[in-house]
């Protein structure tokens, strides 16, 4: 699973990205939403983590350039200060989850996992599509 987290907190980042490379994930860690969109063009990514307030726009802004450019990766939303009111307009702009920051990194990594089943699902179910027989096939008429 390869997993992009985009938050401004840099010791966080990298708390999130030892305990997810243990997990056996691929990690990169962006520190504001216009390095993330530039990971994001250059690589495929299972899941995005962001954080809803960093220094150059709002999570919840990026979840719609992340849909346009790379509609694949759940977008798991994380915050300190969210608001019910955040978290459904996250949901409705394709968010996968919203996430509470805690004190606690092993919370939020556990999170990350739960989706990882349905990451390797999709995996899947592309890959058998990829390898089918065409549906429509050449005839003469």
């Amino acid at each position: 699973m390869h997993v992009l987290i985009i938050d401004d907190e840099e010791t966080l980042g990298r708390s999130l990205a030892v305990l997810l490379e243990r997990r056996e994930a691929e990690v990169t860690v962006a520190l504001d939403g216009a390095s993330g969109l530039r990971a994001l063009s250059a690589q495929p990514f299972d899941v995005v983590l962001l954080d809803n307030v960093l220094p150059d726009c709002r999570g919840l802004e990026l979840i719609s350039s992340i849909r346009a450019s790379r509609p694949e990766p759940l977008v798991l939303m994380m915050t300190a200060y969210g608001t019910f009111d955040d978290a459904v307009e996250a949901m409705r702009r394709g968010a996968h989850d919203y996430i509470a920051k805690s004190a606690d990194v092993r919370r939020i990594v556990e999170r990350v996992q739960n989706v990882r089943g349905l990451v390797e699902s999709r995996r899947r179910a592309v890959s058998s599509i990829a390898s089918a027989p065409p549906l429509l096939g050449a005839s003469p008429a």
